[in-house]
């Protein structure tokens, strides 16, 4: 939300676009979603990412 202002927690977004995005391939990218979503930070639907703890994602990207 900070970077889009007015947005909600799901962001209509394909695992493609987050890749393309990210400059990593498609399954790298469904290989990082899927662990952050096994520690209950995201979860991942078609077309969707839906983000349950900002502040935990924002720590772990200040990490590495």
């Amino acid at each position: 939300p900070w970077l889009y202002p007015g947005t909600g927690a799901r962001l209509a977004l394909s695992q493609d676009e987050l890749a393309h995005l990210a400059g990593v391939s498609r399954p790298t990218a469904h290989h990082a979603l899927h662990e952050l979503e096994s520690r209950g930070l995201l979860s991942v639907s078609y077309g969707a990412i839906t983000v349950h703890d900002p502040a935990a994602l924002q720590r772990l990207g200040s990490v590495h």
